[in-house]
């Protein structure tokens, strides 16, 4: 009965996927449904806000749990208009994703929108306010 059981438990755990950073945090594949939901949240939140149109060049997304945060630079569909760089911070609430905090240009990797963004601290304040968990945001890099 306990090899039994112990088959059923390796097999369970072989099945189950890892994160490769180890961190829980992950990037959604570009054909999965959650990222598409969340992206187009944003979309919408852009429509209703300021009338802009976009499709998204990614550069930073991560998921842990019910927190992601998304860094992304915003075009026109048509690729005649880029938009300023933003970051994202959104949650899953009662089975959808909403935006929590919106950042445009602030600590995106922007240099000229925000010059003196220490992004180590920035991403501390977003933690630290509201519970979100570290490993969604850019690791510190050197100044």
């Amino acid at each position: 009965m306990k090899l039994l059981s112990f088959a059923i438990l390796l097999f369970v755990f072989t099945l189950t996927p890892l994160p490769a950073n180890g961190s829980g945090a992950y990037t959604p594949a570009k054909s999965s449904p959650e990222r598409k939901e969340i992206l187009d949240t944003l979309r919408r939140h852009l429509k209703k806000e300021f009338d802009i149109d976009a499709v998204f060049f990614v550069e930073h997304f991560k998921i842990r749990n019910e927190w992601a945060w998304l860094q992304v630079s915003p075009r026109s569909p048509d690729g005649k208009n880029f938009y300023e760089p933003l970051g994202v911070l959104v949650r899953l609430e009662k089975g959808e994703w909403q935006i929590v905090d919106f950042a445009p240009g602030e600590c995106t990797g922007d240099e000229d929108d925000s010059p003196d963004c220490n992004p180590e601290v920035f991403f501390k304040k977003l933690e630290s306010k509201f519970k979100a968990p570290r490993e969604i945001f850019p690791a510190p890099g050197p100044k």
